[in-house]
């Protein structure tokens, strides 16, 4: 299996766990782009800007208070010399802009397919072979087909990408871009090889869950709001009863979906029996498997990692409740590129909030 990763804003809703991502396993067999839609698959890794650098799109601020999913209404995606960038479309507005200049909706569908689909991958004008003659015409003059260009190439041994940030704090182009994904028109992914990470925002979760049937990660990582406020400065504004009570009620309408509680687990913090049993009890009612994650050190951070026997006893209580657990363990920390390590040591410290008395001796045996 291959795992990609795709990047998005910048933000600080966690202290603990900064690189939250967008992850994309694709079977080995399965029929993959050629490297000029994916190439970040190479053994050399690759920075892209946007076609549309010179005069970005603005982006529309998410209030997180309020409950309203609505977003401003957004204008075109236009590249610099105002054509249209097609790969930031979604079908429903890739066939809504080909009707407005007077084309036929089947058209916009057999564009789709030879920008994501029948193994064509359209990146120019030059490959739509097929198509009206006219049509083509209009796109050549009126369309972009790269959404990326090239701006510097890097040595990378497995091709892994990850971006920081939160990408529910991105949720309108999170969406897009896991629909286009999993489109049976298009790239046809299943919709379980997709997986969008959070750490909580529960008005775009919701958002989320209805409008998206890709997999969803939900980042616990405590089992009570004060260590969870400590160490997820998101919970002091969703309460982990909030979240998991819209977890609850939202997967009740989703058939055979199962939401991922990653749990990065802390030497002295979250690692008790006590934790693992209150998580047995937090999660009543929540179709989901438990994912817990060994805590990979480093300079900016004050926590340490739970021991493997440790970790082994945690996901015994959990697995005799009867729930999936998944035990990661770590890979990279040896060179500092595991998961939370990446970046260079000691340019930027994390927040050091105040630690709960209870802790106070776990965070002095800290090295």
């Amino acid at each position: 299996m291959r795992r990609l990763f795709f990047p998005k804003p910048s933000m600080a809703s966690s202290i603990l766990a900064p690189s939250h991502f967008y992850s994309l396993s694709i079977p080995s067999a399965r029929l993959c782009p050629p490297l000029h839609l994916i190439s970040f698959l190479s053994s050399a890794g690759r920075r892209f800007t946007t076609a549309s650098s010179a005069s970005p799109t603005p982006l529309f601020a998410l209030d997180d208070s309020s409950p309203d999913f609505s977003m401003p209404e957004k204008k075109e995606i236009l590249h610099t010399d105002s054509k249209m960038l097609l790969k930031g479309l979604s079908y429903t507005e890739l066939e809504k802009w080909v009707k407005a200049r007077g084309y036929r909706p089947g058209q916009a569908l057999m564009l789709w397919k030879r920008l994501y689909g029948d193994n064509v991958w359209a990146h120019s004008g030059d490959e739509l072979e097929g198509l009206n003659k006219d049509f083509k015409k209009m796109l050549i003059e009126k369309a972009e087909f790269r959404a990326l260009s090239l701006r510097e190439i890097l040595p990378s041994s497995d091709g892994t990408r990850k971006g920081m940030g939160e990408p529910l704090h991105n949720i309108d182009n999170v969406i897009k871009a896991a629909n286009i994904m999993v489109d049976e028109q298009g790239l046809h992914f299943s919709p379980r090889k997709v997986t969008v990470s959070t750490s909580g925002l529960v008005p775009q979760l919701k958002r989320f869950l209805h409008d998206c049937n890709c997999a969803l990660a939900v980042s616990l990582n405590a089992t009570t709001d004060e260590v969870r406020n400590w160490i997820m400065p998101i919970n002091r504004k969703y309460k982990l009863g909030l979240l998991l009570q819209t977890l609850r009620e939202e997967l009740r309408c989703k058939h055979n979906y199962k939401v991922l509680f990653e749990y990065v687990m802390l030497a002295g913090v979250n690692d008790s029996i006590e934790d693992a049993k209150r998580i047995v009890d937090l999660v009543q009612g929540i179709p989901c498997k438990i994912n817990l994650i060994s805590f990979n050190p480093h300079c900016g951070s004050q926590f340490r990692p739970t021991c493997k026997e440790k970790m082994i006893e945690f996901r015994n209580v959990l697995a005799a409740a009867g729930l999936t657990v998944l035990l990661r363990l770590s890979r990279g920390d040896d060179q500092m590129a595991a998961c939370g390590q990446l970046g260079k040591p000691g340019t930027i410290q994390a927040p050091l909030l105040r630690v709960p008395d209870q802790f106070q001796m776990a965070m002095k045996l800290a090295p």
